[in-house]
């Protein structure tokens, strides 16, 4: 089974997601656990895009960060039913076997307030995390 790690800065986020929507952030933290200790889960963490009806995740590259050699990708979650999507996008990286952990999950942000730009401020930490994790 592959290792999860959550950054701190990913913890922080999920902290200020708790004060203004605690139900949102308890989903988000139900999703965590699962990365930790399911093991198909973990298997779809690599996958382009998982958009099998009965999922409550779709995982997708980061691709303009992929083209420059970063290995990040963001997880959509779906309500059970998957009538809706949650606010939330789960930024996280994958690190070679060699590493503390497989995958390192380094932010959360409300879609409305990111469209992946790469000079945003979420943008340069994610940046920043993954590059002081990857050396």
């Amino acid at each position: 089974m592959q290792t999860v790690e959550i950054h701190d800065h990913a913890k922080d986020d999920i902290r200020s997601i708790i004060a203004v929507d605690r139900p949102g952030a308890l989903k988000v933290l139900a999703l965590f656990e699962d990365m930790q200790t399911d093991a198909e889960l973990q298997e779809r963490l690599l996958d382009r895009k998982t958009d099998d009806y009965e999922e409550t995740v779709d995982v997708m590259r980061w691709v303009e960060q992929f083209r420059q050699g970063n290995d990040l990708y963001r997880i959509k979650i779906w309500e059970p039913d998957r009538a809706r999507a949650l606010p939330y996008r789960v930024i996280y990286a994958y690190l070679p076997l060699d590493r503390i952990a497989n995958f390192v999950v380094l932010g959360v942000i409300h879609r409305k307030d990111f469209n992946y730009e790469p000079d945003h401020s979420f943008t340069k930490r994610i940046l920043h995390d993954y590059h002081d994790l990857a050396v």
